[in-house]
């Protein structure tokens, strides 16, 4: 079977996602299947998903509105009040004053912007998340959680990616506070990753973890290569020689003819996705990335295919 009648068989979630980034389609996405699930979940009482803020993982507030972008669904207003929730009772929980050893953890800062600035949150709701990720902007160019209360020699990969999808979908959705610092941040962030060739360690050339190599869904928190690589798709950045090797690796997964579901992180999930679903989530991103980094290698596996 021909690898888009594949996809396109899969949840209607999935599908729209095919259409759009890999067949060039303009149409909107329905808030049914899998979406319509994850929204079912929201309980207007307490304002939540999962009876909590960040946790439980992953059935919290946090993690199932990443869930619903990671589909990208359509705004809903319960989406919104969640996320007012989330925002000023972390904060309030927490703390945004970097001298304070209860600091909001930095990842969950990435995922507040990202969040917000999906779901067109006023400007002024994101400024102090704005400030405070550009304040802990390590001189190494990235971010690492533990800036101020723990000793570390270099920024986290895990840290950077959730702060520069955060940044990405913030300045993709037209916010312009302090945009141009912003914009500088990402841009040495996006050399830190590419310095270790999306895995490798920058001092001894090994691989930093196995697990940078493999594919998840839903990524959760968790840095690795397939991510990384989709961020710079969304955020047009341009092919650099160093992403060869994660790309080479990728187009050897994609020779077999799909992407396994590959592993996933433990913990309570609102419901399950279909295996075949998994697979065909994790084929969407693997060759959303070589449409935009090798587009010669892509059509020679979509072929001629129209759709009808």
């Amino acid at each position: 079977m021909d690898v888009i009648d594949w996809l396109l068989k899969g949840d209607s979630n999935i599908s729209f996602l095919v259409k759009k980034h890999l067949l060039n389609q303009k149409l909107m996405q329905h808030n049914d299947g899998y979406i319509k699930n994850y929204l079912n979940q929201y309980n207007k009482e307490t304002k939540m998903w999962g009876n909590g803020l960040y946790g439980p993982k992953w059935i919290s507030s946090t993690y199932t509105l990443l869930d619903l972008i990671s589909l990208e669904a359509n705004i809903d207003q319960n989406m919104v009040d969640g996320y007012y929730k989330l925002r000023q009772e972390l904060v309030l929980k927490y703390t945004l004053n970097p001298k304070d050893k209860k600091t909001l953890d930095l990842c969950i800062v990435g995922m507040l912007v990202k969040i917000g600035a999906y779901l067109n949150t006023d400007e002024d709701l994101l400024k102090e998340l704005i400030d405070f990720i550009l304040y802990t902007l390590n001189s190494d160019g990235a971010w690492n959680c533990y800036f101020n209360y723990r000793t570390y020699k270099t920024s986290s990969l895990h840290t950077t990616i959730n702060i520069l999808e955060g940044l990405q979908t913030y300045i993709s959705n037209g916010y312009s506070y302090r945009k141009k610092e912003v914009i500088e941040s990402m841009n040495s962030a996006n050399e830190f990753i590419l310095q270790k060739q999306l895995f490798r360690s920058r001092r001894t050339n090994e691989i930093i973890r196995e697990q940078f190599l493999c594919v998840h869904y839903p990524t959760r928190w968790y840095y690795d290569m397939f991510r990384a690589l989709e961020y710079f798709v969304d955020a047009n950045v341009a092919y650099d020689i160093r992403m060869k090797e994660a790309l080479d690796l990728i187009k050897k997964k994609l020779a077999k003819g799909y992407l396994p579901k590959g592993k996933t992180y433990a913990g309570k999930t609102h419901f399950k996705l279909n295996l075949e679903d998994y697979k065909r989530i994790n084929t969407f991103s693997a060759l959303r990335i070589v449409k935009k980094y090798d587009e010669e290698y892509y059509n020679q596996i979509i072929g001629d295919y129209k759709i009808n």
